[in-house]
């Protein structure tokens, strides 16, 4: 079975909430093979900007992993991650162009946009916080967090209590990988959770991201889209954990 845990996603800069919404595609069968599952990663600062709207919040909705039964693994099925903001006035890439050219840890001139991009956050979170518009996305390749997980367990090398990445971790086309999660807790698997790290997201382009673009995105991804795609700068952890479950594969 294998299951999935998003530990955090950070944009260079921190204005306003983001939701995230996690789900399965397989883009030979072009089908959604999930539910989606949805996920509040904010900071208790800015879910403060919210609370007009949401004066109480279910626990179910804090929820930070999931599991997705797949039973037929492949080179096909992707995990797609889509971040929602909430709703404000523009084009999608007027809102996305400050994330791709200012960091938090800009001064000067770049810190007073900052400091305005956060004033005008709050009266959209304000005035319009029950309502979500597309951002950005990213297609995670399952069969690319098997390879991973599956070297990991090969590899003699292991991480030692300094926290020196294994040999594994520099293979990784998937970026540096981390050990150890609450989501092992009970496992009999011989795999060990790995966290990966996404570095970028790409922008969302048009107001609505359909499934049939999806999978065509899905087709052309390891050939041209990251080529093509404008990027916003990111950090994304998830764990991902493999057990085995009456022959089926959960994530």
């Amino acid at each position: 079975m294998k299951r999935g845990a998003t530990e955090d996603v950070i944009f260079d800069i921190d204005i306003e909430p983001m939701f995230a919404t996690i789900a399965l595609y397989d883009c030979r069968d072009r089908k959604k093979i999930s539910e989606n599952f949805h996920c509040d990663l904010n900071s208790e600062a800015l879910k403060q900007n919210l609370r007009t709207h949401t004066p109480s919040v279910a626990p179910s909705s804090q929820a930070r992993s999931a599991v997705f039964c797949i039973t037929y693994p492949s080179p096909d099925i992707f995990l797609v991650v889509k971040i929602e903001k909430v709703l404000q006035q523009g084009e999608i890439s007027d809102c996305a162009e400050p994330y791709m050219v200012l960091k938090d840890s800009d001064g000067g001139k770049s810190k007073e946009k900052i400091e305005k991009l956060k004033s005008q956050a709050e009266n959209f979170c304000q005035r319009l916080g029950r309502y979500r518009m597309p951002f950005a996305w990213i297609p995670i390749s399952l069969q690319s967090c098997i390879n991973v997980m599956t070297l990991e367990k090969e590899s003699p090398e292991s991480e030692n209590g300094n926290g020196k990445m294994t040999n594994v971790d520099r293979r990784s086309s998937l970026g540096p990988s981390r050990r150890g999660s609450s989501i092992d807790e009970g496992s009999t698997s011989p795999f060990k959770p790995t966290t990966i790290t996404q570095i970028t997201f790409f922008k969302q382009e048009g107001d609505k991201l359909s499934d049939e673009d999806l999978f065509k995105y899905l087709t052309d991804y390891k050939r041209s889209l990251q080529k093509r795609a404008k990027c916003i700068p990111a950090l994304c952890w998830y764990t991902v954990k493999l057990d085995s479950f009456n022959g089926a594969i959960l994530l």
